[in-house]
């Protein structure tokens, strides 16, 4: 099994990422790193603690990175990105 750590920015794409890396019998996600990119850092790393939450995985640390987004911020755009990179919920 391969060790990893994902660094995300922990929009619907990224959850389904991390889901899948739980699941898969290749990998063994060792942790998380959450950065602001489609929301602001602290919704992230909620959506991050929510997803291993809902997967059963509270085990699994997780780690707040840069609070500034490279290049343009996407969370701007709420009508694109969402409110909670989730949805409008």
């Amino acid at each position: 099994m391969q060790p990893i750590v994902i660094d995300t920015d922990m929009g619907v794409d990224d959850a389904l990422a991390i889901m899948l890396a739980l699941n898969s019998p290749e990998v063994e996600l060792m942790g998380l790193t959450t950065v602001a990119g489609n929301v602001p850092l602290e919704q992230g790393t909620r959506n991050a603690l929510q997803v291993l939450e809902l997967q059963g995985r509270d085990d699994i640390p997780v780690y707040m990175g840069g609070s500034n987004a490279v290049g343009a911020y996407a969370g701007r755009c709420p009508d694109r990105t969402w409110l909670t990179g989730f949805g409008r919920s």
